[in-house]
């Protein structure tokens, strides 16, 4: 149904009857960037639909041109940084929007008379994959106090790659990937090149890598002879300028900075990369964590001291990515499809019983995200989204029986509850408007206290051991582990990865 009180550009939203106000929501955000959006490429668009779909578990938005239209899933990502998802979505798709109706001008314009839409989306071959994504991420980023070019681990993959290994990746390895080595992807690889054309080269740089796809597709490259006007012979030689450049400044940075001495328990080398997650001590000599990689279907095990591994379940598709062991059990949250309607899918949580290996989904048709079990092993905490945006704190028996279905403080966005000592209350990172914040619930007296403040900084995955919270943080730009002592009432830099 049409929206109500909008400008003329993105006039025409479809949703499903009953969430208005996200909808109106998401338009008065859309129509407020509309002009900053374009101004990076020098360009206004025409009328765009929107349909919104909310009954997704998982978090997207994708523009697509024949027929032209905005569409965005409204449930935030469950790990997600500091950003209003609805803002996220405005920033990011909608810079797409611009991407693609600035290639309806020139031949294609009148190319589109004849072929209608189509023509103008076959454009867009011209445009690499990197740059539409990239560009995108520099909207969100410079049009907000977060966005994913201000996370750390949105560089670490390469910044890892030049500095440990000394390597930059030929240009088609970057760009098409590798089945042995882990090679950022088009997002993380294109807002860096993005970032560096338009810091060295200005807004033109990209205005006109835009202008010559759609004005001169006869050309057959027609962004090669964009580049060429800025002393380019391909955009192999950008690409390796553009790293080079990075490298430089990463070295400079690397020298001052001290690191955290470490053991590695994975000694044994894969031919192909595996990572771990979500370490769980079992003893001094055998932890419990997640495993997966480009070739490794994901699974849970048991990984020794010096490298020994013994594979324990290997899980469906994994939702939040969240594992929490308590050694009885295993509880995370897994994507389960609609049986007929492919926008309506859910977040369930399942659970596996170490000694008998049987796994049990603990509901149906939930949305419930990050479980994490109580130090006794009785309970499990988890992040309820609901479709219309509310969040809660859940709180149910080792059975999935709902023991207490607890709102959000203020309906902030709750991530990562941790049981405390004595299982009397969790530590849950909280977000709103201000930034992001550490905050307690006492299962006791039914009351949250806010006890850490990180502002726009991302913080995550709390972990509690006695009266101290450890937590991921990026407050010194790198991602590192962090401590909140209760008792000193003071916080401190525990790693220096």
């Amino acid at each position: 149904m049409p929206s109500r009180g909008l400008g003329d550009v993105y006039k025409r939203q479809i949703y499903p009857e009953g969430v208005d106000s996200l909808a109106q929501a998401f338009a008065n955000r859309i129509e407020s960037y509309y002009p900053y959006l374009g101004m990076a490429l020098d360009h206004k668009h025409s009328r765009m639909p929107v349909i919104v779909h909310n009954e997704s578990s998982f978090s997207n938005g994708v523009f697509v041109w024949a027929p032209k239209r905005l569409e965005i899933f409204t449930n935030p990502d469950p790990n997600g940084y500091h950003q209003d998802w609805l803002s996220q979505l405005a920033l990011h798709e909608g810079r797409h929007a611009f991407q693609i109706d600035k290639l309806n001008q020139g031949i294609t314009k009148g190319l589109s008379y004849l072929g209608g839409e189509q023509m103008v989306g076959a454009m867009a071959i011209f445009l690499p994959y990197w740059y539409l994504e990239g560009d995108a991420v520099d909207a969100e980023t410079r049009l907000s106090n977060t966005g994913r070019g201000r996370q750390p681990s949105f560089e670490m993959g390469l910044k890892a790659q030049i500095l440990e290994t000394g390597k930059i990746y030929s240009f088609s390895k970057a760009t098409m990937g590798s089945y042995r080595h882990y090679i950022p992807n088009h997002y993380e690889l294109g807002y860096l090149m993005v970032q560096h054309g338009r810091r060295n080269y200005g807004e033109k740089f990209w205005i006109d890598f835009q202008q010559y796809a759609a004005r001169k597709p006869f050309l057959l490259n027609p962004t090669y002879f964009s580049m060429k006007k800025y002393g380019f012979k391909s955009k192999k030689q950008f690409y390796y300028q553009a790293l080079d450049a990075y490298r430089q400044h990463w070295m400079v940075t690397a020298t001052g900075r001290s690191q955290t001495p470490y053991t590695d328990w994975n000694t044994k080398r894969s031919r192909h990369y595996t990572s771990y997650t979500f370490p769980h001590a079992i003893s001094g000599s055998m932890v419990f964590a997640l495993k997966r990689g480009i070739d490794q279907i994901p699974e849970f095990i048991f990984l020794g001291k010096n490298g020994e591994e013994k594979r324990m379940y290997r899980p469906g598709f994994l939702n939040s990515g969240r594992v929490s062991f308590s050694g009885s059990h295993v509880v995370w949250d897994e994507f389960v499809p609609d049986l007929r309607w492919s926008n309506r899918n859910y977040s369930v949580i399942r659970r596996l019983e170490v000694a008998t290996g049987k796994v049990k989904n603990l509901g149906h048709k939930t949305r419930y995200y990050s479980p994490a079990l109580s130090k006794d092993g009785s309970r499990i905490a988890a992040i309820e989204q609901t479709a219309d945006q509310n969040y809660k704190l859940i709180l149910m028996g080792i059975d999935g029986q709902v023991l207490e279905s607890i709102p959000s403080p203020g309906k902030h966005f709750l991530q990562h509850p941790a049981w405390m000592e004595t299982d009397s209350a969790l530590v849950i990172a909280g977000s709103e408007v201000s930034g992001k914040s550490l905050y307690s619930y006492s299962t006791t007296s039914g009351t949250w206290t806010r006890l850490f403040e990180a502002g726009f900084d991302d913080i995550s995955y709390p972990v509690v051991a006695d009266h101290r919270i450890y937590f991921g943080g990026t407050f010194s730009g790198i991602d590192n582990i962090y401590c909140l002592d209760l008792e000193k009432k003071e916080s401190y830099q525990l790693t220096s990865a």
